[in-house]
């Protein structure tokens, strides 16, 4: 918001900056979700995450929601896990198959869409 008025930040006496998470930390805050609604995660499964939260960090863009996208990721994990078993055990696949739909994939693509503010050219 005030990089799109710069009289705005002048207006401001002070404003705090929120650094992103790591992907460790995103892990971790995941790992928290879940230990909170009594599930655990399989060895693999807490690796396939971790590896996925690189990626994201890799990809992110101006637009990262940091904590409130690990908990997404953590709802709807929560809900592949309940379709496919009633044990508390987030597997590999749980994790996987929520990156399989369109837009938590579009998270991981390399490719990201520029923004401009305009006329087109």
């Amino acid at each position: 918001m005030l990089s799109s008025n710069p009289g705005l930040r002048d207006r401001i006496q002070f404003y705090i900056d929120f650094p992103d998470y790591s992907a460790e930390e995103l892990v971790q805050i995941y790992c928290k979700y879940a230990e909170s609604e009594a599930y655990q995660l399989s060895v693999k499964a807490k690796e396939a995450l971790r590896q996925t939260a690189e990626q994201i960090i890799r990809n992110k863009d101006e637009n990262f929601s940091n904590a409130r996208l690990i908990r997404k990721v953590f709802e709807r994990t929560r809900m592949k896990q309940a379709m496919r078993t009633s044990d508390n055990m987030i597997s590999a696949e749980d994790i996987q198959a929520v990156f399989a739909e369109s837009d938590m994939r579009a998270l991981l693509d390399s490719v990201q869409v520029q923004r401009r503010i305009g006329f087109a050219g």
